[in-house]
């Protein structure tokens, strides 16, 4: 009798510590600490915050210091609240780093704001545009809305451009269209002086040319391992050059890709010659 109540006893602590243990992860997914130690519902915006009439009322927004980028979720706010929101969220703390965003867009549903998504099949697809018609829409996920501006004649920006919008990749270095310098200047307005105001194919060449490339439709640029030993391209960021046919050894291109007369080694042979007589 004894030992069964013991047993009885021992699985009530393990119960009664489980939940104790389910309890505080809870707790921890459910809220957050600021620094003072105070815990805050996480996504308790206030609902005064959240009313709306139209649809350009709202503006998307975290319910946390991690938005969707960093682990968070999307939720929608009154714009006129947004700083507030955002200026009362703790601002030091760690986020999971995992992207949980979902192509949608803040909506007034009922006079509050909503955050809405949308399938892959109702989202905007890269390069394609939509119109300013008061009704929202949602690029597809990791793209951008850019503005349908463009630069004039003397390459000046203004807003010459106020019926649609596009979705695109800006932010990932290349200028493609309908990108340019003045609906996305992080890819398309060049660093190099020369090259300022300069778009597509001829800033591209441009660029090529300024830092020591050669250009034939695309750009060949400078290798670092220009003259270094090889006998194979495998050694080198170009391609391992010999002196003529009966070369065994040879060096790195000071291009990626040569221009004028040249023999390929390849395996500690020349293989082939390009560009000569």
């Amino acid at each position: 009798m004894l030992k069964n109540k013991k047993i009885i006893i021992g699985t009530i602590l393990i119960v009664t510590a489980i939940l104790t243990i389910a309890g505080i992860i809870f707790v921890k997914l459910t809220y957050r600490i600021d620094d003072d130690n105070i815990f805050n519902p996480k996504s308790v915006i206030p609902l005064e915050w959240r009313s709306c009439e139209k649809n350009t009322d709202c503006i998307e927004t975290s319910p946390t210091c991690c938005d969707c980028s960093g682990g968070g979720e999307e939720t929608a706010i009154n714009k006129q609240f947004l700083e507030k929101w955002q200026s009362g969220l703790k601002k030091d703390c760690i986020c999971p780093g995992v992207v949980t965003c979902h192509p949608g867009y803040p909506i007034c549903q009922n006079k509050i704001c909503e955050y809405k998504q949308v399938s892959e099949n109702e989202c905007i697809k890269e390069g394609n545009e939509y119109p300013l018609d008061g009704q929202p829409y949602a690029c597809c996920e990791e793209l951008n809305p850019i503005s349908c501006a463009t630069p004039s004649d003397n390459q000046e920006c203004s807003d010459n451009c106020q019926k649609k919008m596009y979705c695109t990749s800006c932010g990932n270095g290349r200028c493609e269209k309908p990108e340019n310098i003045c609906n996305c200047p992080a890819d398309c307005l060049s660093k190099i002086a020369e090259c300022y105001g300069l778009q597509d194919k001829v800033r591209e060449e441009c660029e090529c040319t300024a830092q020591g490339g050669w250009w034939d439709n695309q750009c060949y640029p400078l290798t670092t391992d220009f003259n270094k030993s090889c006998t194979n391209g495998t050694q080198c960021q170009g391609i391992c050059l010999g002196e003529n046919w009966q070369s065994i050894s040879g060096y790195c291109s000071k291009w990626t890709e040569e221009k004028d007369c040249h023999y390929v080694l390849i395996n500690g042979k020349v293989n082939f010659a390009i560009g000569c007589n």
